[in-house]
């Protein structure tokens, strides 16, 4: 019954959202959200100054070899990022939406009601970065969107590849929009999200909110949410897994609330694998989670 809008600006502004059922004349829903956010970080060293903007990289060779934080070609500046929830919204209903002052239009399908007999289409994704095969990837997945074989899809995480690249999450942002924009997505966060470059959560967080709280979570790395006949778990492989934990505290809670005559099937997500024939990422990565678990 709910989703959210994240978007960006490069200046500063409200943030809101019109929203309203698609093809129809009904009047616009405007929903607003907290002020947008900026955050900056310094530069992972190992990228040369081809991976920076063109009027920064001139004026400033870039900061490969060294991280230098009087160099202020270093420094990453996000844009505004704006995130919106849109509330009391129906089940497999088409919206359309505005973000901000853009009059560009978007449009989302909702997914079927919790609880009903229609099934649910899912595509799963992971590791999906910014390559020649990324691209292919959406592609194949819009062309499912687009023939109705998708109502939504499941990330596992390892998003952009920024690894301590801010402009990596824009041209990330960039290269998906058209179809993240269509699509009801759910994310969780991988090792490129938090180890790499100094991520640290940052850049995810911030672009890609969840309604956790929904779900009794108390952090945004776990959380759960049901659409059509599922009950999602999606749950943090960087975080304590422990016995104790909290976030084995909440797990433990969230399957107690399971009704399985609404919702029959149970399908959990994260970033490391428990079973894998993996060699690079080998079983031992989630040992300690799946015992814990």
């Amino acid at each position: 019954d709910s989703a959210i809008v994240t978007y960006t600006t490069n200046t500063s502004e409200p943030t809101a959202v019109q929203f309203r059922p698609a093809g129809t004349a009904e009047d616009w829903v405007t929903a607003e959200g907290p002020p947008g956010q900026v955050y900056s970080m310094v530069l992972d060293p190992r990228y040369p100054a081809t991976e920076l903007p063109p009027g920064v990289a001139a004026a400033s060779g870039g900061c490969q070899g060294s991280v230098n934080y009087t160099n202020p070609a270093c420094f990453y500046t996000s844009p505004e990022i704006h995130s919106v929830t849109l509330s009391d919204l129906k089940p497999d209903t088409r919206y359309e939406y505005t973000c901000g002052t853009s009059d560009r239009t978007f449009s989302f399908k909702t997914p079927p009601a919790v609880g009903g007999t229609q099934s649910i289409k899912l595509a799963v994704v992971g590791d999906l970065g910014q390559t020649h095969n990324s691209s292919a990837t959406l592609d194949l997945m819009e062309a499912a969107l687009v023939a109705g074989d998708v109502d939504l899809v499941l990330h596992a995480g390892d998003l952009s590849y920024a690894d301590g690249n801010g402009y990596r999450w824009d041209a990330y942002g960039r290269l998906g929009e058209k179809f993240w924009a269509a699509v009801p997505t759910a994310h969780v966060g991988g090792n490129h999200e938090i180890s790499n470059g100094g991520e640290n959560w940052m850049g995810y967080s911030l672009r890609y909110p969840n309604e956790h709280a929904k779900s009794g979570s108390d952090s945004f790395l776990w959380y759960s949410f049901e659409a059509g006949p599922v009950h999602f778990i999606l749950l943090c492989s960087y975080a304590d897994t422990g016995n104790l934990s909290i976030q084995s505290q909440w797990l433990r809670e969230d399957l107690a609330k399971i009704y399985r005559k609404k919702t029959p099937w149970v399908i959990g997500m994260w970033h490391t694998p428990w079973y894998t024939s993996n060699h690079h990422h080998p079983m031992s990565e989630g040992a300690t989670m799946r015992a814990g678990m």
